[in-house]
């Protein structure tokens, strides 16, 4: 469960920082028009409500990811449930922000006429249609990608455990036992 949780917590530091690295830079002036239109692309394709739901998915998949690939007692499953809670509740937080970044982001890249494009598309039954597919499209591919996000998180828990031995001078009962606890994130196939 270690692990686990240290996958869980290197995943929160991770968004939480990527929010507080896009609140701290700074957005240039982009045209008025151009900020309207992509607000409006934002808005139309959900917005605030829509991300939030988007986050709560992603989370409740990872969350399940975890618990599916470490044996957990009862006590360290609700441990990991209320760390996942407090993380996502942080990154909510941030949406409002997120949203108006992503909007001055497409204002900065995208003209008046590709903004009415999206726009467009946006309002379409096709966008609707994809959009009301996409939690169970991201569950599943989150799902699938399990097996490369375990031998990622395996390999990156793996080289810290050397640097830490390296420079902690670890006695070989103590890599080992670190180790050990790497193997059980390793993939088995």
């Amino acid at each position: 469960m270690k692990l686990g949780r240290m996958a869980v917590a290197a995943l929160s530091l991770w968004l939480v920082s990527t929010a507080a690295l896009a609140q701290a830079t700074a957005a240039p002036t982009v045209d008025p028009e151009r900020l309207k239109l992509a607000r409006e692309v934002m808005a139309e394709n959900g917005g605030v409500d829509a991300t939030r739901a988007q986050l709560k998915n992603v989370f409740g998949t990872v969350s399940k990811m975890v618990k599916s690939e470490v044996s957990t007692s009862p006590q360290a499953a609700a441990l990991s449930d209320a760390l996942m809670q407090h993380v996502m509740d942080e990154e909510m937080k941030a949406v409002p922000q997120m949203i108006e970044d992503s909007a001055q982001v497409y204002a900065e890249h995208l003209s008046v006429r590709e903004l009415t494009d999206m726009l467009a598309y946006s309002r379409s039954e096709t966008a609707r249609s994809v959009r009301a597919k996409m939690p169970a499209i991201t569950e599943e591919a989150l799902m699938r990608q399990a097996p490369l996000m375990k031998r990622m998180i395996a390999s990156s828990v793996q080289k810290a455990v050397d640097l830490t031995c390296e420079e902690s001078h670890c006695t070989a009962d103590q890599r080992q036992a670190l180790n050990a606890l790497v193997r059980k994130m390793a993939p088995t196939s």
